[in-house]
């Protein structure tokens, strides 16, 4: 699945999350620049799930198999820091509840993902 969105002063991005993640901002791509595998998980979570707030504990059992409550806000912090710093401060928000905003406005394409699938199968 891609998703694409148009924000403020014509800013385009892509985000492709079936097959390698890919994620562009005018052109540039930044999936490299995303935080690891768990700061992946993390932005592809909130991504599928822009339409609403996540919660931190949702996002831990994401993350984590069994994650420590006492550890939560020590490790999730610094991913949602990393992915502030790569998306610009707004890209998410709330606290408790966190929600990805740059994606507000994306819808999905599937073309890529049909496509994809196609090559898959005909290579069986």
């Amino acid at each position: 699945m891609t998703l694409a969105s148009s924000r403020p002063a014509q800013i385009q991005t892509r985000i492709q999350i079936c097959g390698a993640l890919t994620v562009e901002r005018d052109g540039q791509r930044l999936d490299a620049r995303l935080p690891g595998r768990q700061g992946r998980l993390l932005f592809v979570f909130l991504v599928v799930n822009r339409h609403r707030q996540v919660s931190r504990d949702e996002l831990a059992e994401a993350l984590w198999r069994e994650p420590d409550p006492a550890a939560v806000d020590a490790r999730l912090n610094p991913l949602l820091s990393k992915l502030r710093r790569v998306f610009g401060a707004d890209a998410v928000s709330g606290r408790s509840a966190l929600r990805a905003r740059s994606a507000d406005q994306a819808h999905a394409t599937p073309a890529p993902a049909i496509a994809a699938m196609a090559g898959t199968s005909a290579a069986v």
